[in-house]
């Protein structure tokens, strides 16, 4: 038996990098996007199929232009059995054309989808429309050589013998050392970078070579409410023992991989766990750049200090808005924003990096908390890599999609390419609001792209008047 791996080509004009939003993705303009990461998905599902003695290949054609012939008559002549593809949520129009041009190769090969998360209506949708033998969830893994085989298995969604829709029991793999390791060899990692380290310029990191990796799934924190992790990992953490990280870490090494973005929701969840794989990342001279993201509440300077020393480069930290109160009552419940000024002292002191997440249009939030997320930001002094301000998005999945359903608060015209749409408006914030939030944060980041073209004088002018427009129009639409 012979399995292909295919990354679908992202949609025309489009980047996608599958791995962020919990596995949903993200997309942007071929222009703005400086990174790609590897389908680390499709690399575990080769390390599991390899490990059961399946013949498997990966094509990625976000690296390699796709030609459709090309590909018919490579499946044709290779013998290919099986295609296993991606499926994302924010790409699934042009994911699941992919599918149906893969099953109209040759109907008896199989075609499975695989996705993070299984919306019943979108994907008995997709079935049906592309006609493959199934979509399967990130779980599927535990039986992914019995899936390739035409076996139906838990985690999966398909269309029985009566032509019915039927969605599999759920199940996990309940010791996550378990999980085989990602098959990297298969895929050229000359063509995968990280937006952190292509932005960084006073220290020499690697532009290409980079990959993904988890050490852990799942999040416990009360920011479900909005953020797609716990809808696409859970809600508890399932932690990879240390000695199996270091494992696949000498081997990222061995293969010639020069720098790794850990993907783990809250890469520091607990601090034992993380100052003991540092040491071993040290005793074993991993000496590999890493990023990851975390919260602050779970960062302080002897971790951060020893993180630094195995390799660590920097963090991607949630901080959500800059309303101490908003924060408390309905983003990330038990940070201060003393927290926030502390933690990058900290990064300064330690010559380390860091990027702030912050969000504006979540539901009760204000025209005056949004000011004060702005003027944090302004604040903070920070760099455009420094932050990323974002629109929320109401992923399938959170508490936050099944609100905005209720409420009519999602927008109505059908995207080009997305099943994840932008909010117009939520019960706080009207379209118009929305619309000129928008335009304040495209205004910010343009004004901090363009930072070094001002005196110091000019700068502190400019910000000026760009806070007291942004108050103005916060206190006349104030509720």
């Amino acid at each position: 038996m012979k399995v292909l791996l295919v990354n679908p080509p992202s949609p025309k004009g489009k980047i996608l990098i599958r791995s962020y939003a919990g596995g949903y993705g993200i997309i942007n303009t071929v222009e703005d996007m400086e990174e790609l990461l590897p389908p680390i998905e499709l690399m575990s599902i080769g390390g599991a199929l390899l490990d059961k003695g399946i013949d498997v290949e990966l094509i990625d054609y976000q690296t390699v232009d796709f030609n459709e012939n090309e590909l018919r008559i490579k499946v044709i002549q290779e013998g290919i059995d099986v295609i296993v593809t991606m499926l994302s949520p924010i790409s699934w129009k042009s994911d699941s054309s992919f599918a149906k041009k893969c099953k109209k190769i040759n109907n008896s090969i199989r075609v499975y989808a695989r996705t993070n998360i299984i919306f019943e209506d979108l994907t008995n949708q997709i079935i049906k429309n592309s006609k493959i033998d199934g979509v399967i969830s990130a779980w599927s893994i535990k039986d992914i050589d019995l899936i390739v085989k035409g076996e139906l298995c838990d985690n999966m969604a398909y269309l029985d013998e009566n032509n019915n829709f039927v969605i599999s029991k759920k199940s996990h793999i309940r010791n996550i050392d378990m999980v085989p390791k990602a098959a990297r060899h298969l895929a050229d990692h000359k063509y995968y970078s990280f937006v952190q380290f292509n932005d960084i310029e006073d220290i020499d990191l690697p532009k290409s070579y980079v990959t993904t990796m988890h050490t852990s799934y799942g999040c416990s924190y009360k920011c479900g409410y909005y953020c797609p992790y716990v809808a696409s990992e859970g809600n508890q953490v399932k932690m990879i023992s240390v000695e199996k990280v270091i494992k696949e870490l000498k081997e990222i090494k061995s293969l010639g991989i020069k720098g790794v973005s850990f993907r783990d929701p809250n890469f520091t969840y607990k601090k034992q766990r993380i100052i003991e794989m540092c040491r071993e990342m040290i005793t074993n001279k991993i000496d590999i750049p890493w990023w990851c993201e975390t919260r602050i509440d779970k960062l302080d300077y002897e971790l951060m200090r020893i993180m630094k020393e195995a390799g660590c480069i920097g963090f991607d930290v949630g901080v959500e808005s800059g309303d101490e109160e908003f924060i408390s009552e309905h983003a990330k419940p038990g940070l201060k924003l003393e927290s926030v000024h502390k933690f990058i002292n900290t990064v300064k002191e330690l010559d380390m990096h860091c990027a702030l997440l912050f969000m504006v249009g979540l539901p009760n939030e204000k025209p005056q908390n949004i000011y004060k997320t702005f003027k944090l930001i302004l604040d903070l002094d920070l760099k455009f890599n420094e932050y990323n301000l974002t629109t929320v998005l109401p992923y399938p999945g959170t508490h936050l999609y099944s609100d905005a359903k209720k409420r009519d608060w999602i927008q109505v015209e059908e995207d080009m390419y997305s099943y994840i749409k932008p909010m117009v408006r939520n019960n706080t914030l009207n379209k118009d609001a929305i619309v000129k939030i928008n335009e304040f944060k495209e205004e910010l980041n343009e004004m901090i792209k363009k930072r070094s073209q001002y005196s110091k004088h000019e700068w502190s002018e400019k910000k000026l008047e760009f806070e007291r427009r942004v108050e103005k129009w916060a206190l006349k639409n104030q509720c």
